[in-house]
């Protein structure tokens, strides 16, 4: 009998519905409702008008088989939205539009990594979002992992990243993503780091993975793009779409921006990986991004003060949480509560939480060696579930 590949097997599988399973299970056999902060999932709603917008589009019979690569009229959309908060023009066909990002992140790794001779290496934040490592492990890259810095909120230390990508051996082909705003610690890249990542790029012919899902929730200051700067947009790759913005996660639609050269390929692996993207999902993706954003406001703001709200509340408890710039995520050391009830690794902690709170949170390790001491809290329940859940936490650590 045929069984999964080695390579199959190794899958690690994104730990946030790992978790999600785990909790339903314990409501299950509890009958209790736990505090999820385990899935990056907003509990707003949709948007009215998007709704609308996805409603009228069914009405009109907007059911059936699109290009793969997606509607021309979404992605000339998706390219004035971007351009215009990059300050720079994009070329629709640029655009590839995919049913949500992840199997954009799939098709993407297959297209630029040859598996038959395997070169590529992929050079990466840690802790970084796992779906990265699982797809170009997967595809037969090596993972170079540059340790990020709890001191410096979740940046690179610069000179370390020089150092990693001087460790790749000559005439592996280098492909350095970057997460900011980052999932899971909520760090933001600043201007001294982009100069760096420019820098090594240019340098080294690095294609740029530039994973900005998270970009309108920078809490202080301005989001900004590695896109923008000259000579950057033929050697990166964009990693955006609908779910966290306007809260569509179910609607499963993302998109990628991708050097002209690339574009086409990709479109075509979107063909055979999941023919196409639903067609009133697409027409509800034209309403999202060029319709009235004020919904996306209120959500930021909401998210900014739950952010608040839970740094201070690990502060109060002695746990040290450095203060996430932007995303819905909360990083926090948990070291103290480790050694006060005698766990010996973050995966105790969380399983104990879940059992003996109904609190849903991730190991940090989950996204890397670095995330050794911490959780990652995703806030997005309400701050009711929140206050309750941070409630819970302290009565778990006995502070």
């Amino acid at each position: 009998m045929i069984d999964a590949n080695p390579s199959a097997k190794e899958l690690a599988g994104e730990g946030a519905f790992i978790w999600l399973g785990k909790a339903r299970e314990w409501e299950r056999q509890t009958g209790k409702k736990a505090i999820h902060f385990e899935i990056g999932e907003p509990d707003f709603r949709t948007p009215d008008n998007i709704v609308d917008a996805a409603v009228k589009a069914l009405h009109a019979g907007k059911t059936k088989y699109t290009p793969s690569n997606g509607i021309r009229e979404l992605r000339e959309a998706v390219a004035e939205y971007l351009g215009k908060k990059r300050s720079i023009t994009i070329d629709p066909d640029c655009v590839v539009i995919g049913p949500g990002a992840k199997p954009l992140i799939n098709a993407l790794f297959q297209v630029i990594i040859d598996h038959t001779k395997p070169n590529t290496a992929l050079i990466m934040p840690d802790p970084g979002y796992g779906p990265y490592i699982d797809n170009a492990k997967y595809y037969g890259a090596k993972i170079y992992r540059v340790p990020m810095e709890e001191r410096n909120d979740w940046r690179y230390d610069v000179n370390v990243l020089r150092q990693v990508v001087e460790s790749v051996p000559a005439g592996m082909d280098k492909v350095l993503l970057t997460i900011s705003p980052s999932n899971p610690t909520g760090g933001i890249l600043k201007k001294e780091d982009w100069d760096v990542v420019e820098e090594l790029a240019k340098k080294h012919d690095m294609l740029v993975v530039s994973d900005e899902i998270y970009d309108d929730f920078v809490f202080e200051g301005e989001h900004t793009s590695i896109l923008s700067r000259p000579g950057m947009m033929e050697r990166t790759v964009l990693v955006h779409g609908a779910s966290k913005t306007w809260a569509m996660t179910g609607w499963r639609l993302g998109w990628m921006v991708l050097p002209k050269h690339l574009a086409p390929t990709v479109g075509k692996m979107i063909g055979n990986i999941a023919s196409c993207t639903a067609e009133f999902t697409q027409y509800a993706g034209i309403e999202a991004v060029r319709g009235p954003q004020g919904e996306v406001a209120k959500m930021k703001a909401e998210y900014r003060a739950r952010r608040d709200y839970a740094v201070n509340a690990f502060k109060d408890m002695g746990c040290y949480c450095a203060l996430p710039g932007g995303s819905f995520y909360a990083y926090p050391n948990i070291r103290k509560i480790m050694d006060a009830r005698g766990f010996k690794s973050e995966l105790d902690l969380c399983n104990a939480l879940l059992q003996e709170k109904g609190v849903v949170c991730l190991p940090g390790p989950a996204f890397g060696p670095s995330g050794k001491d911490h959780i990652r809290l995703s806030l997005v329940s309400s701050m009711d579930d929140l206050k309750e859940g941070m409630k819970r936490i302290k009565e778990f650590a006995g502070f």
